[in-house]
C-alpha cells in the first residue's frame, strides 16, 4: 500500500509479519498490531509473508469534532508527528479487535438509519 495524500485518518488491525516505514523510522510488526495513520504523516506498509489478514476503518476529522468529542485528532499522541503510530498487541487483543471491526461492519451493512 503506497501512501498518497488523502483526507482521512485510518486505524488498521494488522495480522501478519510486516514493516511500516516512515520518514524517520522503520517499525517491524511480528504478528499483530494496530497502526494509526493520519493524512499528515506519510507511511509505507510492506507485508513480509503471505499470511496477511486484517481490518481497517477510515474517518475524517469531522467524525471526531472537538466540540462534540473533546478530542483534537492531531494532538493525540497516536497521530502526532514523532509519536509511535504502531502498537504491537497480543493474539487475544487482536481477537477482541476483530470483534469490534465485525460489529462496525454489521452496523455499516444494516438498514438502520
Amino acid at each position: 500500500m503506497l501512501y498518497s495524500q488523502r483526507e482521512f485518518y485510518k486505524i488498521s488491525l494488522i495480522r501478519g509479519k510486516s514493516i511500516a516505514e516512515y520518514a524517520d523510522k522503520v517499525i517491524e510488526i511480528e504478528k499483530y498490531a494496530l497502526l494509526f495513520a493520519t493524512p499528515k504523516i506519510p507511511y509505507h506498509w510492506i507485508p513480509q509473508d503471505l499470511e496477511q489478514k486484517g481490518y481497517f476503518c477510515i474517518f475524517t476529522s469531522d467524525f471526531l469534532l472537538p466540540s462534540k468529542s473533546g478530542a483534537v485528532l492531531d494532538e493525540l499522541p497516536i497521530f502526532r508527528p514523532g509519536g509511535c503510530p504502531v502498537f504491537e498487541i497480543s493474539e487475544a487483543q487482536a481477537d477482541e479487535m476483530v470483534m469490534i471491526y465485525k460489529k462496525m461492519q454489521q452496523e455499516m451493512s444494516s438498514t438502520y438509519l
